[in-house]
């Protein structure tokens, strides 16, 4: 599944991402559960797994960030640096 994040809290280390498709409901996501512990921006394009718990849906480990990762380099509006 892919979505957005729409929300990321990098000091706590979790946030929300809004799904591309489907229920408007966010899902939770913790920085354990993004491949390679790329810290996240708002805006981001997340590739991710749902994993239910008792506390409802959140993204499961292996999320992928999507787009900026080929250069490794965001400039300073902490988007990618390719176009």
């Amino acid at each position: 599944m892919r979505g957005t994040i729409k929300f990321f809290e990098a000091s706590k280390g979790y946030g929300f991402i809004r799904r591309s498709v489907g229920t408007n409901k966010d899902v939770f996501v913790h920085i354990n559960a993004i491949e390679d512990g790329e810290t996240p921006h708002v805006g981001d394009e997340i590739e991710f797994e749902i994993e239910t718990t008792d506390r409802g849906e959140r993204a499961a480990r292996g999320a992928k960030l999507i787009g900026w990762g080929k250069v490794g380099e965001r400039n300073g509006d902490g988007r990618s640096t390719e176009g």
